[in-house]
């Protein structure tokens, strides 16, 4: 291989490692919504159209100032409860203000279950 064929082969992995750099850090600031539709003979009548939010493993990340971002979603798309699952701390920033905050700010929109697993 050339010195050149050399040269385009580290340019063109670089480019790659930079680009998985970046999807990584987006895939982890960003908010997603993704929709379900539960069908069942088994649920009550009252389930119809009911709407769950589940939230999973913050980490104690903010989505906006004060989650506001976040906040903000599950405001307009006002569900029936908000379940919590997963980490809303992490081992290695163990300051839960930003978590308690969120706790309390999306208690006011509706229920809210909190999940925790034993240890």
């Amino acid at each position: 291989m050339t010195k050149v064929g050399k040269h385009k082969k580290k340019i063109i992995i670089l480019i790659l490692l930079v680009l998985i750099v970046i999807y990584t850090l987006w895939s982890n600031l960003t908010v997603g919504t993704t929709y379900y539709k539960v069908s069942s003979g088994k649920l009550p009548k009252s389930f119809d159209n009911f709407k769950i939010a589940h939230v999973s493993d913050l980490h104690n990340a903010e989505y906006g100032k004060n989650n506001a971002k976040l906040l903000r979603i599950l405001e307009s798309e006002k569900v029936d409860i908000i379940v919590i699952t997963g980490d809303l701390i992490d081992s290695k920033r163990t300051n839960i203000d930003i978590a308690v905050d969120f706790v309390k700010k999306s208690d006011g929109y509706c229920t809210l279950l909190l999940c925790d697993r034993q240890p």
